[in-house]
């Protein structure tokens, strides 16, 4: 077994089945590759597939939607049938190498294969992908999906941290030591801070309150991916949003509060081995790397995710 990988999410915000384990399908140089891209969360209902044809040393190389495909999820509860760019799913991706950064987007876009699930994603569930191209090809793939890990912090009920505004040089950073478990020794782990909602004194603000966060992630001790670590907060500032036609038009805003979350994600051996062999390591094996899918590049994995939430309380010295 690999030993543990992690990837460290170290900065403000605002917006496994072992048998799967295999070396990347190597493709030859395809004109016209299709590409695949999917990836299904534990305890989520819904699943979203990306299909592109890639133009590969065309004079403008880029991706193309493949749309009028059959697209099927298939696990414990039977077959799903994923509809095309359907209304209200939102989009795949915004990075068609990052499945599920742009899920946030009312509108699906050409090519973008989703659907609400009859049952939730299942930690320790097989989960197959079956896919009918437009030209009869057929695309097959397979996921055990992972556990979410189980995170501790020392302390009961939901940790509370007296953090600095930003602009503080002299502040002392707010601290939270916290651990996880449950994952296996070779899974890949993400360790991230996230903005859950804001409050301003006792009511909570508007969505379009947006929050920049100043923190970092150290281990304490030996490296081992589920080690003790620090979360070390130094400062945190809000704004509103004044004008929606105007991307500059942000004003401060005197945050109370802000309700985050310490998240670790476990990603299944598939997909832990294509973010680190494909995505990190080379971007040119994307065009020729396959990874939990048969008939076509890309890749067909899960991931699970852990959360503990904590409060962020304005410091008012």
């Amino acid at each position: 077994m690999r030993r543990s990988r992690m990837i460290l999410v170290a900065a403000a915000f605002g917006a496994a089945g072992c048998d799967l384990v295999r070396e990347p399908t190597p493709l030859g140089p395809l004109e016209h590759a299709v590409a695949v891209h999917a990836v299904l969360r534990a305890d989520d209902d819904t699943a979203r597939v990306l299909i592109s044809r890639t133009r590969i040393d065309a004079p403008e190389s880029g991706f193309d939607p493949v749309s009028g495909a059959d697209v099927r999820i298939s696990g414990p509860f039977g077959d799903a049938v994923l509809r095309e760019a359907a209304p209200g799913m939102g989009r795949c991706t915004n990075d068609i190498f990052v499945p599920g950064t742009g899920t946030d987007a009312p509108d699906a876009e050409a090519g973008c294969y989703a659907a609400i699930l009859p049952a939730a994603v299942r930690a320790g569930g097989r989960y197959g992908l079956r896919i009918t191209l437009p030209n009869g090809d057929i695309v097959t793939g397979e996921t055990v999906v992972p556990a979410a890990p189980s995170i501790t912090t020392g302390t009961d009920g939901e940790p509370r941290l007296a953090v600095p505004a930003d602009g503080d040089a002299d502040a002392v950073p707010a601290v939270l030591t916290f651990s996880w478990s449950g994952v296996d020794a070779a899974a890949m782990t993400e360790v991230g801070f996230s903005q859950r909602a804001v409050f301003l004194g006792d009511t909570v603000a508007a969505e379009d309150v947006m929050c920049g966060v100043s923190y970092s992630l150290f281990p304490v001790g030996a490296e081992d991916g589920s080690a003790p670590w620090e979360l070390r907060v130094s400062g945190a500032s809000c704004a509103a949003r004044q004008d929606p036609e105007d991307p500059n038009g942000w004003q401060p805003v005197a945050w109370d509060s802000i309700a985050a979350a310490v998240h670790v994600t476990a990603f299944d051996s598939t997909y832990a081995r294509y973010v680190e062999e494909v995505l990190q390591e080379n971007a040119r094996r994307r065009d020729r790397s396959s990874m939990g899918i048969e008939g076509a590049v890309g890749v067909f994995g899960s991931v699970a995710v852990g959360k503990r939430p904590v409060m962020l309380v304005r410091d008012r010295p």
